[in-house]
């Protein structure tokens, strides 16, 4: 839920593909006039060759409340004519079109509907089980010559900036299958929230070492951090879904070493689920002590982040674990009027283990082209565009920068 509203750095990554990604391709005509200098033609590398006439590329896409308002927001714009959609045609000849349009678990139900019936549109968003069975049908293009031909060097450059890890998940029998929609998996990274005008009325020092942590947190509880003469705070938040990005377990767990949600290594090397390693024992023990001491709300267990929010901006919570985007949320807390200073801290181990912070792959969907369409290298050259516009070349010269956190959550698919 958070991530979906508060992560734009995905968003604006992702926006050029919601808006862009209907589908079309042209075969053979696609040369771009340009000025002549001297009497020689300029061409446009292919990356951004524009198709002549236009083409029409067909997408679905999933809307919902939060899109809908974000889009009332923006006079004159809506998902099927805006910004984006009018500068793909200018600059690249194509024109987006979307085969149907739908709300949450309607949109994810008439999708496996249409690949299960072949009935999909020349561009779709896809998971990995979903792409297994399209490859494996044969129903969608190889793409492996169109990225090594089509993207661009900035393009090629964002999506690999973490290795291949991405592409190696999208490529089957040797082809690359999609283009995998690639976020940054460092912006997963937990930290330690601390209510640091608690640890000052309490004479207190940021944790360096897990068992400071439960110090604190333990004073938190018992210490009256709040100073209304009643035990009625929490050390430490927690949600109903242990692994949330926000009010999680994960970042207090891997102080103990336990990685339960992610694959490691064991000590001969070996990938083995850390979900059942030793070390989850210790730290749920740890968890355990917590709750029956009442350092964390009784309830959390039927809590889901929104609800359990409110004892944060109730003032009731001295820390908690998150992502970077963790801020946004905790700067709501001073719409109470009550007089709260949050910091954010490195997360802490026991003090005779090593550190480690999981990061999980952030790439879970991907991009496909329907078998026997004519262009599929639309996909990469609408990527190229917005990469472009937004962060290479023609920003730097100037070009308005047409990204915002608006448009991102507009145009997000």
């Amino acid at each position: 839920m958070y991530k979906r509203c508060l992560d734009i750095t995905r968003w604006t990554f992702i926006l050029f593909l919601a808006v862009s990604i209907p589908a079309g391709h042209t075969e053979g005509n696609t040369k771009q006039h340009h000025p002549q200098q001297e009497g020689q033609q300029i061409q446009l590398p292919a990356t951004y060759e524009k198709y002549s006439p236009p083409i029409v590329v067909s997408f679905v896409r999933e809307t919902g409340d939060d899109l809908e308002r974000m889009i009332s927001q923006l006079p004159g714009e809506t998902i099927l004519d805006n910004r984006w959609t009018r500068l793909y045609e200018k600059e690249l000849g194509i024109q987006i079109h979307y085969d149907w349009i739908a709300n949450g678990d309607v949109y994810n139900q008439k999708l496996g509907v249409s690949l299960a019936a072949g009935r999909f549109p020349d561009v779709v968003k896809v998971n990995p089980y979903q792409l297994r069975q399209l490859s494996n049908a044969g129903m969608i293009e190889d793409l492996t010559h169109v990225y090594q031909e089509y993207a661009s060097p900035l393009t090629k450059s964002i999506l690999e900036a973490e290795g291949r890890g991405a592409f190696d998940a999208a490529t089957i029998d040797g082809k690359l299958m999609a283009i995998p929609e690639s976020s940054s998996s460092i912006e997963t990274a937990q930290y330690l929230w601390i209510r640091t005008d608690w640890l000052e009325h309490l004479g207190l020092r940021p944790p360096e070492t897990m068992e400071e942590l439960l110090q604190v947190s333990k004073a938190f509880t018992e210490g009256d951090p709040d100073g209304n003469g009643e035990q009625d705070t929490y050390g430490l938040a927690l949600t109903n879904h242990l692994w949330d990005p926000v009010m999680g377990a994960a970042g207090l767990m891997s102080g103990y070493g336990a990685y339960p949600n992610i694959w490691v290594k064991d000590a001969e090397g070996n990938l083995t689920y850390g979900g059942i390693q030793p070390e989850v024992r210790e730290a749920l023990k740890a968890l355990q002590t917590l709750y029956r001491e009442g350092q964390l709300d009784p309830d959390f267990g039927y809590k889901s982040g929104s609800k359990a929010f409110r004892l944060v901006q109730d003032g009731k919570i001295g820390m908690l674990y998150g992502e970077q985007w963790t801020s946004f949320m905790l700067q709501s807390t001073r719409d109470t009027g009550i007089d709260v200073e949050w910091q954010a801290y490195p997360i802490v181990a026991k003090s005779d283990r090593s550190l480690f912070v999981p990061l999980r792959s952030n790439t879970g969907q991907y991009f496909a082209v329907k078998k026997g369409f004519s262009n599929p290298e639309v996909v990469v050259k609408l990527m190229n565009l917005h990469l472009d516009i937004n962060w290479g070349i023609r920003h730097s010269m100037k070009h308005t920068t047409m990204t915002t956190p608006e448009l991102c959550g507009c145009f997000h698919q």
